[in-house]
């Protein structure tokens, strides 16, 4: 009680410094004990606060003032988080899904709703669909000041242009240009942000 005063117990410093101590202790076991996938478990349950440094602290690069919301769920993080870049005063909502087998660069000021899913890879198995759909992996990237709605899905290779909107639940197939608004299944351009 000392140690903090009583005006840090008040204002609730001990419990936060024992939080973010609690936190980091729990995502070295996860890591110790599962590597990366044990990282990827803490994520789900972290404190929107404490997401950034996690991912720092495993490879990615991650800029200022960035907000993410728990449940994130990564897929495909091989060893590290290097294959994630996210710029300054990005937000990432809940239940966001980030496939790391490839390259994901968010620009500065880049919004993802609640749901959006980042998807690099196709890769159909074992089935024999597989003659038709080869794998296929590509990086994708989202440019600064651009928004995905809830429930957007964007496909490996697809490049989105600075200033650029994407409509809640739409599948985007090809890559936007910049200062443009698209949705739908498959998204198609509605029109320009001029």
């Amino acid at each position: 009680c000392r140690r903090f005063g009583a005006e840090g117990f008040a204002k609730g410093k001990p419990v936060k410094q024992l939080y973010k101590w609690f936190f980091s202790v729990l995502v070295k076991i996860a890591y110790a004990l599962y590597r990366i996938e044990g990282v990827n478990a803490c994520l789900l349950i972290a404190p929107a606060k404490l997401i950034p440094r996690i991912l720092r602290s495993y490879g990615a690069q991650v800029g200022r003032e960035v907000q993410i919301h728990s449940p994130l769920i990564i897929h495909n993080a091989l060893e590290n988080y290097a294959h994630l870049t996210i710029g300054d005063e990005c937000y990432i909502g809940r239940a966001v899904l980030l496939d790391l087998t490839e390259r994901i660069d968010l620009e500065d000021r880049v919004t993802l709703s609640m749901r959006v899913s980042l998807l690099t890879h196709c890769d159909v198995g074992r089935a024999k669909v597989k003659a038709f759909l080869p794998d296929f992996k590509a990086p994708i990237r989202i440019r600064s000041d651009s928004y995905l709605g809830a429930g957007a899905l964007v496909v490996a290779g697809v490049h989105m242009g600075a200033c650029s909107a994407v409509g809640a639940g739409s599948v985007v197939l090809e890559s936007i240009g910049d200062r443009e608004l698209h949705g739908g299944t498959p998204a198609k351009k509605i029109r320009d942000f001029r």
